[in-house]
C-alpha cells in the first residue's frame, strides 16, 4: 500500500478526503474550527476526544474546545468536512438528532446503507476515482433538507471575523425580524453552537492563520486586527477555547509541531 491522499471540495456540502499510510503513529491537538466532521475509519487505531471504541463512523461536530486525534497502526480512512449547515441539509436532522444517531442507529450515517457504499468504495484503486465515488454516494442519497434562510442570512451578516460583530448580534437579528432569543434556538438546532460562540471560533481561526503566515505580528497587532478589544480580551478568549495562550500556541507553531495553522502535532 503506498502513502496517499487527496481532496476534493463539493459546494453543496464541504470537503471530501481520503487518505492512507502503511504505518503512522500520530496525536495531534486541534483548536476548534467552523466544520463538521465524519470519519470512516478502515484502518486500525484513530480516536477523536480520547474515544476509547473502536468505531467505523466517527463524528465530530463543531467543537468548543481542543481536538485530541490519535491514529497508529496502519491508516486508512475516508473523511467529510461539512460546511456549518450542510449536516442538517444533507440528514434533515439537527446536530442533536444527528449526534444521537450516531450512537443509536450508525448505519443511518450511510444513508442505511453501509454495505453498498463499502462495496462501492472497494472497487475502485485510485484516490481519484475513491473520492468520486465517495462524494458521489453522498450526492445521490443526501435529503437536501432547505436550511432556514434566516441561519444564511446571519452567517453572511457576522462572516467578517476581523470586526466586533459578537456586539452586533441582537443589532443583527433585530434587522432580520427575528428576537435574539428565536435567532439563537435555531443557529444552535442547525449549527450546533450559539451564534456568539461561532463568532468566537472564526475568530481563533483568523488569528491561527494570522499567526502561521505572519510569526512576527504582536498580539496587540494581532488582537486588532481578529476584531478583539486588546491583547487581554484576545488572550482570555484564546485560552477559554484551547487551554493555551495565544505565545504557546505560537511556540508550537515556530518549532513547527504543527500540520494545519491549527494543529499541533504531539
Amino acid at each position: 500500500m503506498k502513502d496517499t491522499q487527496g481532496i476534493y471540495p463539493v459546494e453543496s456540502i464541504g470537503t471530501f478526503w481520503f487518505a492512507e499510510k502503511e504505518a503512522i503513529n500520530v496525536t495531534s491537538l486541534t483548536i476548534p474550527f467552523l466544520q463538521h466532521e465524519l470519519l470512516l475509519n478502515l484502518g486500525d487505531v484513530l480516536t477523536v476526544n480520547n474515544s476509547l471504541d473502536q468505531r467505523k463512523l466517527i463524528f465530530s461536530g463543531i467543537q468548543t474546545d481542543m481536538i485530541h486525534t490519535h491514529a497508529s497502526g496502519k491508516y486508512r480512512a475516508f473523511g467529510i468536512l461539512f460546511d456549518p449547515t450542510k449536516v442538517y441539509q444533507v440528514y434533515g436532522l439537527s446536530i442533536a438528532e444527528f449526534t444521537s444517531h450516531m450512537t443509536t442507529t450508525p448505519d443511518h450515517l450511510l444513508f442505511n446503507k453501509t454495505d453498498e457504499f463499502f462495496q462501492r468504495v472497494s472497487s475502485v484503486t485510485s484516490t481519484e476515482e475513491r473520492l468520486n465515488t465517495f462524494s458521489d454516494f453522498f450526492l445521490q442519497n443526501a435529503v437536501n433538507k432547505t436550511c432556514p434562510p434566516v441561519i444564511d442570512d446571519f452567517i453572511i451578516a457576522i462572516s467578517d471575523f476581523s470586526s466586533d460583530n459578537s456586539l452586533r448580534i441582537n443589532k443583527i437579528a433585530d434587522e432580520l425580524n427575528y428576537t435574539s432569543k428565536h435567532l439563537i434556538n435555531v443557529f444552535k438546532d442547525v449549527v450546533g453552537i450559539t451564534p456568539k460562540k461561532y463568532f468566537q471560533i472564526g475568530q481563533l481561526n483568523l488569528a491561527a492563520r494570522k499567526m502561521w503566515h505572519h510569526p512576527t505580528k504582536t498580539l496587540t497587532q494581532l488582537a486588532l486586527e481578529c476584531g478583539f478589544y486588546d491583547q487581554s480580551h484576545f488572550i482570555r478568549t484564546f485560552k477559554k477555547f484551547t487551554r493555551l495562550t495565544p505565545s504557546e500556541f505560537r511556540y508550537k507553531q515556530i518549532e513547527r509541531k504543527i500540520g494545519f495553522p491549527n494543529t499541533i502535532l504531539k
